[in-house]
């Protein structure tokens, strides 16, 4: 356990990235029920993620110690499996006490510190796997617990427990559907003697705890939508040229549990069409089956833990077309499987040569010597590898330089070291691995969408617009979330352009295709407004402000647009429409009273900035005790004018209009030391306005003579 928290003590400050930004926003906005229920297959993965969130908000240390002190329980309880099972009666004689434990520890510590387990590991919404692993070694483990009993209570316990913690392991992820095959393996080869003993003691128990559930988890999935997109949906690939490809994979995964150099977060692997430069893969793997199987007939640990990998590969690499080919994630489990492999080849390598006559006298020397060598050695080299690994997800964009630099033709890795280069400022370089990405891939709706967002921060409108098209017809057609990201910016790009006819087309579209788009909602008032359509603007954002959901998001944004509308009587019609609405709103009753100054209705308007000055709302409160200063003042009221002006001032010290109204003020009642102090914060808050700038110079000029 301390092993497997040093090599990780890196991660727990690594940031959320790439799929785990989408999951934790849906997260954000679940209540208890929509985790279990609408969040996809994988509800106790979700209730997980769910309790972080509950209990830390976004940050990251509560999800990697998660994660890690999973990995970390499944380490003690691969130990606790391979101990206990070489401590059955059957096999008790074969190996000492300090062969047990070390043969133990060596499979479990090995596997721990392994660099291939990262990715389920650091990157925080795989921990599916590790849930999985825990769920499906506690099932061994209360199996082989309910073997041991002499108590038929307690064995009936440790049965129910053994079934109930493979059904919980399907909640934490689909590959779980493996697990039966492995538990019932165990049980046929290590406690059973044939297959007669095995149907006899247990089979009605695996047909209640284990087929059944299995059977109800994979209705329950095709139900909700998951086993069909996971066994029948088109990923542009045939079911046997998937399993073919598949060889290339399988090798190089076995190539990183050797020698993890290489390692890559986001492959994009290519499928390959020519199955004769497959062959040489197939040739490896054959060979390695061979050699399994031949070491099987003369181990019995050999070939358990042979059969499981095959079995625990067997479902995301094989007939079942997924995605992507290759996600390195895929072998948490079946690498357990493989390190207990090469630790029992090591160990019996190691005894054979301890038999020979010249270590008679110093066998059990060599034999320790030799096996702690080994162990240590193989800790510190995949220790520090892992190590190393994760100081690549410190941040994203080492995340994404890493993955591209491994693989340079995934469009997908250049498009997201693309954003990150955006959130760096660096919008060349971002406009760079954008344009490769298209190269790669010209049809890439995302790295379209993103380069055109380049393309209108440069002002370059009609370019943006032509690729915003692209994209939308790109990803037309697709489950994706790209088209209506294409469309909202473009429609901000319309509105930026003050094109409100197009702006109105858009918006009326978007709407048609996502009738409750509140955005799009916003944009239609938005573009109404601008062509002097007050009723139907008045309706596009009084829908907006009547929804709790979205009046906060976007009460603030109308109220902008409304005062800088140029039709005072339009602005009145949509303004009294959004109070009767909501009647209280600070933005909409300081627009309200400004509208009202421009038409010297001073009374009316005080009322509305004294609402505005009792909300919570300080941008609009300070806006109003601004105006209610300013007034005062025409009232002639000049020292009530004074008294609101420092009070605007109190609630926004950098509000420079209150300080240069006040400045204006001090200098008519002819305080000119105060009138220039005060015009001077207005000018360093403001000091593109020359107006002050001149009003400075001429009072520095009166202060001289």
């Amino acid at each position: 356990m301390c092993l497997v928290f040093l090599v990780y003590s890196n991660t727990f400050q690594c940031p959320f990235v790439f799929d785990d930004t989408i999951i934790l926003e849906k997260i954000a906005s679940a209540n208890l029920y929509s985790v279990i229920a609408e969040l996809g297959w994988r509800p106790l993965s979700n209730l997980t993620l769910f309790a972080n969130y509950k209990l830390g908000g976004r940050n990251v240390l509560g999800y990697h110690l998660f994660n890690v002190s999973i990995h970390c329980i499944n380490a003690i309880l691969l130990y606790l499996l391979i101990f206990k099972t070489l401590t059955l009666p059957k096999f008790d004689e074969n190996f000492s006490k300090l062969e047990k434990r070390l043969i133990a520890f060596a499979g479990s510590a090995i596997w721990g510190v392994h660099p291939l387990n990262t990715e389920s590991v650091t990157y925080i919404v795989q921990r599916g796997e590790a849930l999985c692993m825990t769920f499906l070694l506690l099932s061994l483990l209360f199996l082989l617990a309910g073997e041991n009993s002499l108590s038929r209570n307690w064995r009936n316990l440790f049965f129910f427990l053994s079934g109930f913690s493979c059904l919980l392991g399907f909640g934490a992820k689909e590959a779980m559907i493996s697990a039966p095959f492995v538990i019932i393996l165990y049980d046929w080869i290590f406690l059973s003697d044939g297959w007669r003993d095995f149907l006899r003691k247990r089979a009605l128990f695996y047909l209640i705890a284990l087929i059944l559930p299995a059977t109800l988890a994979f209705f329950f999935g095709l139900l909700s939508g998951y086993v069909s997109s996971a066994f029948f949906t088109d990923y542009g690939i045939r079911s046997f040229e998937y399993f073919i490809n598949q060889s290339k994979v399988v090798c190089h995964y076995l190539s990183l549990a050797a020698y993890p150099s290489g390692q890559c977060f986001d492959y994009c692997w290519p499928v390959e069409t020519s199955y004769a430069r497959l062959l040489p893969y197939v040739a490896v793997l054959a060979f390695l089956a061979a050699a399994g199987f031949w070491l099987a007939c003369r181990n019995i640990y050999i070939g358990f833990c042979a059969i499981a990998l095959v079995i625990l590969l067997a479902p995301r690499s094989s007939f079942a077309p997924r995605p992507d080919l290759a996600v390195e994630h895929r072998f948490y489990a079946p690498l357990a499987a493989l390190a207990c492999i090469i630790v029992c080849i090591c160990y019996f390598t190691i005894k054979k040569i301890s038999e020979n006559r010249l270590l008679k006298r110093r066998r059990k020397i060599f034999f320790a010597a030799a096996g702690s060598f080994l162990i240590l050695a193989a800790i510190i080299a995949y220790g520090t590898a892992t190590f190393n690994r994760n100081s690549i997800y410190k941040t994203e964009m080492s995340l994404w330089q890493d993955t591209a630099r491994k693989a340079p033709t995934n469009p997908r890795a250049l498009n997201y070291l693309g954003i990150e280069y955006c959130r760096n400022g660096d919008l060349n370089r971002a406009a760079e691995s954008f344009v490769r990405a298209l190269e790669i891939h010209p049809d890439y709706d995302l790295a379209m969408n993103n380069l055109a967002n380049i393309l209108a921060m440069d002002r370059q409108f009609d370019k943006a617009i032509a690729l915003y098209k692209k994209s939308i017809l790109a990803s037309s057609g697709k489950k994706s979330r790209t088209m209506l990201q294409s469309l909202q910016n473009m429609s901000r790009l319309y509105a930026e352009k003050k094109d409100w006819e197009s702006l109105l087309r858009l918006s009326q579209f978007i709407l048609e295709h996502s009738p409750g788009n509140s955005n799009a909602s916003y944009m239609l008032g938005k573009a109404f407004l601008n062509i002097g359509e007050a009723d139907q603007a008045a309706e596009c954002f009084g829908k907006l402000v009547d929804s709790p959901a979205t009046r906060e998001l976007f009460s603030e944004k109308i109220a902008d647009d409304i005062s800088l509308c140029s039709d005072s009587g339009i602005a009145s019609s949509i303004l009294e429409h959004l109070l009767n609405s909501s009647p209280e709103s600070p933005e909409f009753n300081y627009e309200r009273g400004v509208v009202l100054l421009k038409e010297s209705k001073l009374d009316k308007a005080k009322l509305h900035f004294e609402k505005t000055c009792m909300s919570s709302n300080l941008k609009r409160k300070a806006y109003s005790l601004n105006n209610l200063a300013i007034i005062a003042k025409r009232e002639a009221n000049i020292a009530r004018a004074e008294e609101l002006f420092k009070m605007a001032i109190s609630v926004n010290d950098n509000y420079a209009a209150a300080h240069f109204n006040l400045g204006v003020l001090f200098l008519e009642k002819k305080e000119y030391k105060n009138a220039l102090d005060q015009l001077r914060i207005a000018e360093k808050l403001a000091p593109g306005e020359n107006n002050i700038k001149k009003i400075i110079k001429h009072l520095e000029g009166k202060k001289q003579d």
